[in-house]
């Protein structure tokens, strides 16, 4: 795959913005490939200005993926990378982009199936909260007010010294595509090489449940295991950025053929 062809699309979590990404895409970008962090509709530098949070949406978010694809059409292959709740607009916008994309990347992301929500694969307290949260707000929005506590430490429980500057950085996130069930018509039978990013210290996605419950839906993938929490990419963006690199030098760019195609559980472990 030549760099100089492939542009790496970032998509951050719910709660955060591009901003999250900062640190990673500099890394990648150091090491000669072409990166983007976007910011989905109602956070960072597109925060919702009308309090109509129910125009956020899974199928939004990943229409403006759609959307950064198509204005960069020099770039020939695309690597789509979703940290958290960004897992389901990969896959929404892998159908949308179809060949173009040469693999995406799952870190520490939810995987649907169609029919499912980001809040039906969570532990039954975490939905539990957030249901409440959500049924309590009348517009539809959770504000890390009500989350805040909740998110330092199951979210960043490996950083805390960090944890009130990013705290303050995180927007209010619409409840909407956390329930909003999605709809996949071909993503299973042409989906992309794929590879999953755990991080071993994530309590919102604990390994031995979410891994490797989320990526075993997608039949054989790669994977890399980060020492970190679910902010890893804030925390170890080195180590996410030389994954993310060997990925596209080695697998994606068809590389390595003993071993595409196969399930590299524990290949390596950053």
């Amino acid at each position: 795959m030549n760099p100089n062809e492939t542009l790496f699309i970032l998509v951050h979590d719910a709660w955060h913005g591009g901003w999250a990404w900062e640190k990673v895409a500099e890394e990648v970008a150091a090491r000669g490939w072409n990166v983007v962090a976007l910011d989905l509709p109602g956070h960072g530098l597109n925060p919702v200005r009308d309090n109509n949070y129910a125009r956020l949406t899974l199928k939004a978010y990943a229409a403006t993926v759609g959307w950064l694809a198509k204005t960069n059409p020099d770039m020939a292959r695309l690597v789509l990378v979703g940290h958290g709740t960004a897992g389901p607009v990969l896959q929404l916008a892998a159908e949308q982009l179809g060949e173009r994309v040469a693999g995406l990347v799952f870190v520490g992301a939810y995987i649907l199936q169609d029919g499912e929500s980001i809040a039906g694969q969570m532990p039954s307290e975490m939905y539990d909260f957030f249901k409440s949260l959500s049924d309590a707000s009348p517009d539809g929005r959770l504000d890390m007010a009500q989350i805040g506590e909740f998110w330092r430490y199951n979210f960043c429980n490996d950083a805390q010294l960090q944890a009130d500057d990013w705290l303050a950085r995180l927007v209010p996130e619409s409840a909407g595509p956390l329930f909003e069930k999605i709809q996949l018509k071909t993503f299973f039978q042409q989906a992309p090489p794929s590879a999953y990013l755990s991080f071993n210290e994530d309590m919102s996605l604990p390994p031995g449940e979410f891994h490797p419950r989320m990526p075993n839906k997608l039949g054989p993938y790669h994977h890399i295991n980060i020492n970190a929490g679910h902010e890893g990419i804030l925390t170890k963006p080195r180590e996410v950025a030389e994954a993310l690199v060997f990925l596209a030098s080695q697998i994606f760019g068809g590389q390595g053929s003993e071993i595409t195609g196969m399930r590299t559980e524990g290949i390596h472990d950053l």
